[in-house]
């Protein structure tokens, strides 16, 4: 098993997820992204142990129920080149500060992992490999153990008289507080995914969400790759909603390096946006038993698209969205998508 941790989040029963975890999961997910990641960050040693044609997608419901806790994680299945099969789970770190007892949070998960292996296959003698991986954006460089038996507190003498005795379990660090964006530029993995570290990188940082978008060529090679638009649209949707600036500023930029296909996944992030919205409204109604459930998502879904393109809106804007029917909703939704000003929403 190899394995991931993304930024653990503890939540209530009904939590909306937080735009870096979105991020997170719908990029690494893609079995393609996350072998881009770990062949770039791994060493070369164990990248040639692994057939990464071989990745697969796992979900990690059973670590939930479990632990009784909601984290942006990925878990992955591989073979290794002597055909046995291993695991990858990434979690994905992003609290204000690191988690000092993040390595025995990890065996915890590794743990839970062999536990559910072995719930289906309850007559093998061995466990898988897993590898554990941490990828961390907090505002400051990593300093916590990477090390279960850093955390065990002994005298020197005491640790070395136990010797192997002690366990033992580390995890791959992933910080990118601790690299600077050219450095995470210059790494192997593909343009998506050296683009979404580099947000995820920037996002404490006030003022540079858009900063990595002068790595233009990376932006141009993103587009270029197959179904380009669309997943880069995953990215601009996290911008969309977590960078202090004017939407059109995105817009302009991809138009201005990118053409049509720029445009295009502008346009796609903005109808992705809007479909969230309106799966979040539609949740909040059936949560609030409303029968307007439905008017309620697709108010907030315009009004997502209508702050993309136009914000600030005033109140009486917002009001007058809150207050409409579905089919005028459904109307100004499809307008909003080609619109140029907020009187050609309306009209």
């Amino acid at each position: 098993m190899l394995a991931f941790v993304d930024g653990v989040v503890t939540l209530g029963a009904v939590a909306e997820e937080q735009p870096h975890d979105t991020l997170f999961k719908e990029t690494f997910s893609s079995p393609e992204n996350a072998a881009s990641h770990l062949r770039a960050l791994f060493p070369s040693r164990l990248v040639q142990r692994v057939d990464w044609s071989s990745l697969t997608s796992l979900s990690t419901e059973f670590l939930v129920k479990e632990l009784d806790t909601v984290q942006a994680d990925v878990l992955l299945r591989a073979r290794l080149v002597d055909g046995r099969e291993c695991y990858i789970y990434v979690l994905f770190e992003h609290q204000s500060s690191e988690d000092a007892m993040m390595a025995f949070r990890v065996l915890r998960y590794v743990v839970c992992i062999w536990a559910d292996f072995l719930k289906q296959n309850a007559k093998a003698k061995r466990l898988p490999a897993v590898i554990p991986c941490v990828l961390y954006h907090g505002p400051r460089p990593w300093k916590a153990a990477t090390e279960v038996a850093d955390l065990i507190e002994l005298d020197e003498a005491t640790r070395q008289a136990l010797g192997p005795l002690l366990p033992s379990l580390a995890f791959q660090l992933d910080d990118l507080r601790a690299q600077s964006a050219d450095q995470i530029q210059q790494r192997t993995a593909s343009a998506l995914v050296r683009l979404a570290l580099l947000a995820l990188r920037d996002a404490f940082e006030t003022g540079s969400h858009l900063g990595f978008l002068r790595f233009t060529e990376l932006v141009t090679e993103a587009l270029e790759a197959p179904s380009g638009p669309d997943a880069l649209a995953t990215l601009l949707c996290y911008l969309l909603k977590v960078a202090d600036v004017e939407p059109e500023q995105i817009r302009d930029f991809l138009t201005e390096q990118a053409g049509e296909k720029g445009k295009e996944a502008y346009v796609t992030a903005a109808e992705k946006l809007a479909e969230r919205g309106r799966a979040e409204g539609r949740a909040e109604g059936r949560a609030e038993g409303r029968a307007e459930g439905e008017a309620k998502g697709l108010a907030k879904a315009l009004l997502i698209q209508l702050e993309m393109k136009f914000k600030p809106l005033s109140e009486a804007t917002v009001a007058m969205v809150q207050g409409a029917t579905d089919e005028q909703l459904s109307d100004w939704i499809a307008r909003a998508v080609a619109a140029e000003t907020l009187d050609d929403v309306f009209a």
